[in-house]
């Protein structure tokens, strides 16, 4: 039996289930916490985890008990100990675990300073396991530095140790930092361990992310400042700040000082890290001028990114060691190249659009061809070098990190393209669209392109599919000889006989694929690339911004296409996708004002995922290798946490818009059953208190700990609880850290307005002030 088992079995024995509510007879009730009961089970709780004669599977369960969310600060120094006490001595290592996963879910200051202390107390894998929990306790922000100070010093921490509490150091160092703390990110580059190096570079990321969200530019431009002279080389920290200040929307002039400063120190540089920096610089410094509405001076620095990345690219970094066999490692440099490249047309391509250039203008046009032609050729050098590259698309150039939907458009505080001006930019990305599906054909499904396009003197359209332009069309062509050549290179240096044998499946599967295509003439070739699921994001901002009939619109016309391309008969891939679609559909539906439509899309897609669970399920029981059954699970992850959210959407749409509770709750019961995460206790305690078990409800409520994830349903279940205060305090952090554009805010209030769970405070002059 597992220890979760034992845990529930024993949990069991010590306290009464809580009552179910009419109707729910198929749910699983919450154990009700025992740590703060009147009954003294708390100090029965401490009797049984401190009594070695006590069974394993009770002391779990009693430790458990100990940090139960609801127990709140009461006797937390006293709990704290004693966890303490069984994480560091007790015989069984198994609740040394349970206990030090405890410690770390109790709140106050003494449990955040005895889990630092376990982190440098603990052997080895123990005291990893300690340190992972603190770098994820928010509240121990300072006993992480001031330990991190101590194990980055004279007393050294282990390097796996430090590792572990490195990935806490980002948050820790914006919600708590000093400038003192400054010296911690300097001490882990400079750490002779390169897995502790690679750790520091991401917790500066992790530093910088979190100080953008929080608008705490100072203390990043300190931080910046601080470390020039430490052992991030001078370029690199400028490309940061650069990217910093573009990714927030705020500073901008100081961006371009830093791209500025970052060119002259690059310059002469001719290695692949100074090319690539001084690429960077280039980049940015045209997404900065983009950022700042400049558009016809976009061009300039577009073409000297273009000039770095083609100096990389006339050194055949691929042909190395030979030019029968490049190296990977050369490889997927020019295949980054390649990426990066397209990524300069597709701002270029942006810029002309956002200087007034229309979507059939063939400056964009000849611009996203090539960015497409690009793309082409990484994936073809991927596929030419490693046997196991998949399929690619367009969405690695189209909606990757520095693409201008994420680095600009979405920034939040852009002068030109944030705020009230959001939708200029949301109706730039729907004429990208526009103008891309021209090139890119069914690549793009959801956007309709233009049809007066220029011609050539024989009256064929100038620009097209990759079909009709030669070069691409070769490309596509070249890629299944490609596969097929590295797979036999894998075969000659492989001895391993099962991967010989997949190998040859393989490769008789291409042979095959190439022997099809030759003798149609290279009719379909749309399975070498991936659909591209621009259309799908986009809807999904669309609809944030309080858009929902373009959302339907974009979502129908993605449905179609995809549908008529085949990439829904594409096995358990294409399902999930068919699935995605359609929740993202259905949700615009529902938007709309058209629920009975958005329920009946929805369970299209529940229906359509039940399909694949039960064809998982089946060839999960057939297969006798066990190695497989790992993949199996996480394909049933997948498909039930897919299915479980469009059952919650049928719910919601039965709810609130068609006024329909026990309808609603018998598909949310169905959606519990396959995901039992803190969401869905949340939303689970609004359905117990809308049928009045509410003993029940707040039995749930205890388990589950205030999240952004979880503000809107906890403010609704302590409004049908009548717990006006805690309900309005969970919509204030709801509207506060959830929403960051006008339309998307604007829609939640409404929302709220008008959601029948939170009646109760439609009449409070707080509820009102807060959502007017």
């Amino acid at each position: 039996m597992s220890r979760l088992a034992l845990a529930l079995l024993a949990a069991s024995c010590l306290v009464p289930l809580a009552p179910a509510a009419p109707g729910a007879s198929r749910m699983p009730s919450p154990v009700a916490p025992v740590g703060t009961s009147p009954d003294g089970s708390f100090d029965q709780a401490l009797e049984r985890l401190g009594d070695p004669s006590v069974a394993l599977g009770l002391r779990i369960a009693a430790a458990s008990e100990l940090a139960a969310p609801d127990a709140g600060l009461t006797r937390a120094d006293e709990r704290a100990e004693l966890l303490a006490e069984r994480a560091s001595l007790d015989p069984s290592g198994e609740l040394r675990t349970a206990a030090a996963e405890a410690l770390a879910l109790v709140e106050g200051p003494r449990a955040s300073q005895l889990l630092a202390e376990l982190v440098g107390s603990l052997p080895g894998a123990e005291a990893e396991a300690a340190a992972k929990l603190l770098a994820k306790r928010s509240s121990a922000a300072r006993e992480l530095l001031d330990l991190l100070a101590e194990g980055l010093g004279v007393d050294a921490l282990p390097a796996p140790t430090l590792t572990e509490l490195l990935g806490g150091l980002g948050q820790a160092f914006a919600s708590r930092g000093e400038p003192r703390d400054h010296i911690l990110f300097t001490r882990a580059r400079l750490h002779s361990d390169p897995i502790v190096r690679a750790a520091a570079d991401r917790a500066l990321e992790q530093a910088l992310t979190r100080l953008g969200t929080l608008r705490l530019d100072a203390q990043a431009v300190a931080l910046f400042e601080a470390l020039e002279d430490a052992p991030w080389p001078a370029p690199e920290l400028l490309v940061r700040r650069a990217m910093y200040h573009v990714a927030s929307g705020r500073g901008l002039e100081s961006a371009l000082v830093a791209t500025a400063r970052t060119e002259r120190l690059t310059r002469g540089r001719g290695d692949f890290t100074g090319r690539r920096t001084r690429f960077l610089a280039s980049y940015l410094e045209a997404a900065t001028l983009f950022a700042m509405g400049r558009n016809d001076e976009v061009f300039a620095p577009l073409l000297r990114a273009s000039m770095s990345l083609d100096g990389l690219a006339s050194e055949r970094l691929d042909l190395s060691p030979s030019p029968e066999l490049p190296s990977a490692v050369t490889a997927r440099r020019m295949t980054e190249v390649l990426e990066l490249r397209g990524l300069v047309e597709l701002l270029a391509a942006c810029a002309a659009l956002a200087g007034g250039a229309e979507t059939n203008d063939a400056r964009v046009l000849m611009h996203l061809q090539q960015a497409h032609e690009f793309s082409l050729w990484a994936q073809l050098r991927e596929a030419a070098v490693d046997d196991k590259a998949g399929l690619s698309g367009i969405d690695v150039v189209l909606d990757g990190a520095l693409s201008p939907r994420r680095l600009v458009l979405s920034a939040p505080d852009n002068p030109i393209w944030s705020g009230d001006r959001r939708g200029a930019g949301l109706d730039l990305l729907l004429d990208l669209g526009r103008a891309f599906r021209v090139v890119l054909g069914e690549e793009l499904p959801g956007f309709e392109p233009r049809e007066d396009l220029a011609t050539e003197p024989d009256g064929e359209p100038a620009f097209g599919p990759a079909r009709t332009d030669p070069r691409r069309f070769a490309l596509l062509k070249m890629m299944r000889e490609a596969q097929a050549m590295a797979i036999q290179r894998r075969l000659e240096v492989t001895w391993d006989q099962l991967e010989m044998q997949l190998l040859d499946m393989r490769g008789r599967a291409v042979a095959e694929a190439i022997e099809r295509d030759r003798k149609s003439n290279w009719a379909d070739l749309s399975d070498l690339r991936l659909p591209s699921i621009f259309a799908l994001q986009l809807a999904g901002d669309l609809r944030a911004d309080d858009r929902p009939e373009e959302a339907v619109e974009l979502s129908a016309r993605l449905h179609a296409d995809l549908e008529e391309s085949g990439s829904y008969g594409q096995g358990a891939w294409g399902a999930w996708l068919a699935a995605r679609v359609e929740i993202a559909h259905g949700g615009a539906l529902g938007d709309a004002g058209r629920p009975r439509e958005a329920i009946e899309v929805f369970d299209s897609a529940q229906l359509r995922l039940e399909a694949v669970e039960n064809t998982i399920l089946e060839r999960k029981r057939q297969e006798r290798d066990p190695r497989s059954g790992v993949v199996f699970d996480q394909q049933l992850a997948q498909t039930r946490a897919l299915r479980a959210q469009a059952l919650v959407g049928m719910a919601v749409n039965s709810n609130v818009r068609l006024g329909d509770p026990g309808r609603a709750l018998g598909y949310f019961e169905r959606a519990y059953e396959l995901d039992q995460s803190d969401f869905m206790r949340g939303l689970l305690a609004c359905y117990r208190a809308r049928f009045g078990a509410e003993d029940e409800a707040r039995a749930l409520l205890r388990t589950v700990r205030p999240a952004p994830e979880v503000y809107y349903n906890l403010a609704c279940a302590h409004a049908l609880l009548g717990e006006l205060d805690q309900a309005l305090a969970m919509l204030r952090r709801e509207l506060e850290e959830n929403h960051p554009t006008p339309g998307s805010l604007a829609r939640q209030k409404r929302w709220a307005r008008e959601d029948p769970d939170l009646a109760n405070l439609w009449e409070d002059a707080r509820f009102v002030e807060l959502t007017r």
